[in-house]
């Protein structure tokens, strides 16, 4: 670096020098045992390109060092590549299910874990930092994404906070949901029932129509419903 202008790069090989000798300290790492023991790759490649430029934009080769004498990167392991381990913006998503559930559907639907060109870690670090970015602020992004669509006429959206600045109700509904509610207005055809029918002192009636958000978990209280549960505890 010269007066703020990259002037020069150097590319070495992964597998340059050598991983230094760990010194070994029984006071002090008395637990050194039980640490896992990583093999280096390392081998003391000397493959390296030393390129210089004038005005830090133009590049050219000063110095080239071939070097290599230790094998290549054989073709059933190319994924396992750094450079080669990327998630697509359709993978992330996908990531919502859960890491190791995402990477195993996306293993399924390319055919193999080498397919997929990116490994199991690869998604929960994506998730960790998906994480870490949202933070405390899941609640705010939520309103802001449904705020902007507001936009459109037949869009609608209401929500509330609590005393501690909490998002407690929440609604929303677009030109679909819309629709659908209509042609499914339970409550105006029942009243019109009751009245076409003369039944609106029906007491029987009026008691079941009062405890109608039972009717579906009473009908389906012999059913089991396990799948339909979802955990994330281990």
């Amino acid at each position: 670096m010269n007066d703020g202008i990259l002037k020069s790069k150097y590319f070495t090989c992964s597998k340059e020098g050598h991983k230094p000798p760990k010194s070994y300290d029984p006071m002090v790492d008395k637990d050194s045992s039980k640490q896992r023991k990583r093999p280096t790759i390392r081998c003391g490649c000397r493959a390296q390109i030393f390129l210089k430029s004038m005005d830090g934009i133009k590049f050219e080769i000063n110095e080239f060092v071939e070097g290599q004498y230790h094998a290549m990167v054989e073709e059933e392991d190319k994924h396992f590549v750094r450079s080669n381990r990327k998630l697509t913006h359709v993978q992330e998503v996908n990531i919502k299910v859960g890491p190791v559930k995402a990477f195993n559907i996306l293993r399924t639907k390319y055919g193999g874990f080498e397919e997929v060109g990116a490994s199991k870690d690869d998604c929960k670090n994506f998730k960790q930092r998906l994480n870490c970015f949202i933070g405390e602020f899941d609640a705010e992004m939520v309103v802001q994404r449904l705020s902007g669509k507001k936009c459109y006429d037949d869009f609608s959206f209401e929500y509330n906070v609590n005393d501690n600045g909490e998002l407690t109700p929440l609604f929303w509904a677009d030109e679909i949901s819309k629709k659908n509610y209509l042609a499914f207005e339970f409550e105006t055809k029942w009243l019109l029932i009751m009245k076409e029918y003369d039944l609106e002192s029906n007491k029987w009636l009026i008691d079941m129509f009062d405890m109608r958000y039972d009717w579906i978990p009473a009908y389906y209280r012999d059913e089991p419903l396990s799948g339909l549960m979802h955990t994330t505890s281990r």
